[in-house]
């Protein structure tokens, strides 16, 4: 009797070179095939790619890979524009078009949802292009190389810098600064954020003093002002969409902004409610969110430099007709999302920056009795796997 033949994928290792096709973008801005009984994720490919590629790490039957040849491209693939592409850690998807962009990150979110939530996007679903899908980027962390005579970019997958005098994602007055090297020979720190406005002011974080060191951008109506410490969107155009999907239609007597930044969301939130409470737990952007409600004139809504899990312990989520979350990358914690499910809430409005933890937050809700009643997905960061949601939930 003859030995049973042994499973193909026994015989790949580290090193090893394998082709494949690839099927189509997942979570993280991975391309996924499969070859030699295996699952396989490579980074910087294209739905439709036919490539060779070498095996970087494997766990069992899953290994990730790199490209060391394209045999034939898939219909997205278009040649990137930025020369530091696929070195660079910062985009990933330069090397699709915008097109293939978007029915990328429209199947990362619809694979997370599946696999995580065990929810089906709903067929009444949208997508909000970017009108700039370059020069648009108005926040950015910079790294310092060189003993610190040098400014750039980490490279992928590594903590080593790669000097960048121009970035093509950023907005005009962010490379201006670059252009003009005007941060060489200061004694910089080891990372350094800036931020600028539509009119070419920059401002940077407290290690470099610079005259002038707040912002004012204007979204749909309201003025905000912040500074290179304070979290604001980094793409200026796609703020009023994100504020229309995230309070447009919501009314009542009291509203809670969770995570409120500056107050993006508070201030038209008081437009329609008798009063909002808008929590935040950075204390420079609360600062920041109750002088811009001043400004505004919005006398109505109340500040709270608080932890959100804290402020929603207790039940303090009841008395509530509308709830607006717009939490960190990383999500909300646990606890929040349970008292959020057990409060009786009407209306939830999450916005979130990460499909994993949505999707995951998303199957507790509406385990609670939430039902999804509006779902917008906006392109707030073109040129990368990253994408936003608006999810509006009713009950």
């Amino acid at each position: 009797m003859s030995d049973a033949p042994k499973d193909r994928s026994e015989k790949v290792g580290i090193g090893d070179r394998i082709t494949l096709s690839i099927d189509r973008i997942v979570p993280g801005g991975l391309g996924i095939g499969f070859a030699d009984g295996m699952t396989l994720f490579v980074p910087l490919t294209a739905p439709g790619d036919v490539i060779v590629a070498e095996v970087t790490r494997r766990k069992g039957k899953i290994a990730w890979c790199e490209i060391t040849e394209v045999i034939k491209g898939g219909p997205g693939r278009i040649d990137p524009l930025c020369p530091h592409y696929g070195v660079c850690g910062g985009c990933d998807f330069q090397h699709l078009s915008y097109s293939a962009q978007i029915g990328s990150k429209t199947d990362i979110v619809r694979d997370c949802l599946r696999r995580i939530g065990g929810i089906e996007m709903p067929d009444f679903s949208v997508f909000v292009e970017s009108p700039k899908q370059f020069g648009y980027r108005t926040r950015v962390r910079w790294h310092i190389a060189n003993e610190r005579d040098a400014v750039g970019f980490k490279r992928r997958r590594s903590d080593n810098v790669i000097v960048v005098d121009h970035c093509p994602i950023l907005s005009d007055g962010l490379n201006s600064v670059l252009d003009k090297s005007e941060l060489i020979g200061k004694d910089l720190p080891e990372e350094l954020e800036a931020s600028a406005d539509d009119q070419g002011k920059v401002v940077f974080s407290p290690d470099i003093p610079r005259s002038g060191s707040e912002l004012t951008r204007t979204v749909s109506g309201f003025e905000y002002r912040y500074s290179a410490e304070c979290f604001f969107q980094a793409n200026s155009a796609m703020l009023e969409p994100l504020v229309t999907a995230a309070v447009e239609g919501l009314a009542g007597e009291r509203a809670l902004d969770l995570y409120c930044g500056v107050g993006l969301f508070s201030l038209p939130l008081a437009q329609n409610f008798d009063s909002v409470d808008a929590v935040e737990g950075s204390p420079i952007s609360a600062e920041y969110a109750m002088a811009n409600s001043n400004l505004s004139g919005m006398t109505n809504v109340n500040v709270q430099r608080s932890d959100v899990e804290l402020f929603c312990a207790d039940g303090v989520l009841g008395m509530y007709d509308a709830v607006v979350l717009d939490p960190p990358r990383s999500g909300p914690s646990q606890t929040v999302i349970a008292n959020l499910a057990a409060s009786g809430v009407r209306t939830v409005s999450y916005v979130s920056c990460e499909p994993s933890i949505l999707a995951r937050d998303l199957k507790t809700l509406l385990a609670a009795g939430y039902m999804i009643s509006a779902f917008t997905m906006l392109d707030l960061f073109p040129q990368t796997h990253h994408v936003e949601t608006v999810v509006r939930l009713v009950r």
